[in-house]
């Protein structure tokens, strides 16, 4: 295969790929968003009992409150995403290669291997804290949840039209939470995939938190990688701005 075969078999490859991306993926997101709310619909009642008794709510109480306000947040956040892959901006450069498609999709639906969770055998997903703690982690962890999708649904409100699934370039966002880290999305990710596995602290479950972070990490490099050889501006950008954590890590010398 020449070098122009090559080129011309990527600009296929992308082609298709953004179209998958802006019309099966934003389904996807609708169709998520409408499961959300079916999950909130049935417990309306539930919630109004949360809000008349808020001086006076038992941990369980809290804890539920919190993964309805998470659900609604999720809810939202797909809704958004699936509108956004649908008007945003065409790529100023399109995916090239397997990596730069398969990855960030991978990372996006990862979340998916968790309804595996209950059909694991317990040898293999035992509790890794003590039992009494339980409702303690629970609790906690639904509140780690709920700042994790909090962070990313801003920052995706934040990139608006350059926001896409699959690696490829568009305009440079430096505002909002994009001052503080350069990936703030992946970041709230990162919280929210903790958090989850707070909630349910099994071995399994935390075995695929970290992988889904592992995941998240090579995402970000992935996408570092792209827009730094496109933009000189990102690059620039890349030396006053942290990573992933909004922590500036000085250099050893």
């Amino acid at each position: 295969m020449t070098n122009d075969e090559k080129i011309k078999r990527q600009e296929i490859i992308g082609t298709i790929s953004i179209f998958i991306e802006s019309y099966i993926f934003s389904l996807i997101a609708f169709f998520l968003s409408y499961n959300n709310i079916r999950k909130i619909i049935p417990n309306w009642t539930n919630i109004l009992n949360v809000f008349k008794s808020l001086s006076s709510l038992e941990i369980d109480q809290v804890t539920f409150f919190s993964q309805t306000i998470v659900t609604a947040i999720l809810a939202f956040v797909n809704a958004t995403v699936g509108f956004l892959l649908i008007i945003r901006k065409r790529p100023l450069q399109k995916p090239k290669g397997f990596l730069e498609i398969f990855i960030p999709t991978v990372s996006t639906y990862f979340w998916i291997t968790y309804n595996a969770i209950p059909y694991i055998p317990k040898e293999l997903n035992f509790y890794l804290v003590p039992m009494n703690t339980l409702l303690f982690f629970s609790f906690t962890g639904s509140i780690v949840v709920l700042a994790g999708c909090v962070i990313s649904a801003i920052a995706v409100f934040n990139l608006r039209r350059s926001f896409s699934v699959i690696i490829q370039v568009r305009n440079i966002v430096k505002h909002g939470l994009y001052r503080y880290v350069r990936h703030p999305m992946y970041f709230g990710y990162v919280v929210t995939a903790i958090g989850l596995s707070m909630t349910s602290p099994q071995f399994f479950f935390i075995f695929l938190t970290l992988i889904h972070v592992i995941l998240l990490f090579f995402r970000a490099y992935l996408e570092e990688k792209k827009l730094a050889a496109y933009s000189r501006e990102y690059r620039k950008y890349m030396q006053n701005t942290p990573f992933l954590f909004p922590i500036k890590f000085k250099k050893l010398t």
